[in-house]
């Protein structure tokens, strides 16, 4: 039963569990058939680890590449995925947009590669 207000789809109930993998600023949690005919990955990319609307739209568009990279490399393992920030690493300020980039990169493809 869900409490009044509380969406009860998939991804609500993702949002309300631990990720089922993590590295060191993500976490990945998914649920569902791994047959369906379009997978959907949610993101929570917080304000309190990265402040500006900029970079928390660069990190979801990277986030939707290294995605659509993991789709096309053979079937996802889940209908329903959701990606969490857990937090910033302290050099990500100091960091260039592109390198920034590159490492998130990096991460995602690592966890993506380790969860199928």
């Amino acid at each position: 039963m869900a409490r009044r207000g509380v969406a009860d789809t998939p991804l609500a109930r993702l949002a309300r569990q631990r990720g089922g993998l993590r590295t060191a600023h993500f976490a990945l949690g998914w649920s569902g058939d791994p047959l369906a005919d379009t997978p959907q990955l949610g993101q929570a990319v917080p304000k309190r680890w990265l402040r500006r609307a900029v970079d928390r739209n660069a990190l979801r568009r990277v986030a939707r590449e290294a995605w659509r990279a993991r789709g096309a490399a053979g079937p996802l393992p889940a209908s329903v995925a959701l990606l969490k920030l857990l937090h910033a690493a302290p050099e990500w300020p100091t960091l260039g947009a592109a390198a920034r980039k590159r490492a998130w990169r990096a991460e995602l493809d690592a966890l993506f590669r380790r969860w199928g």
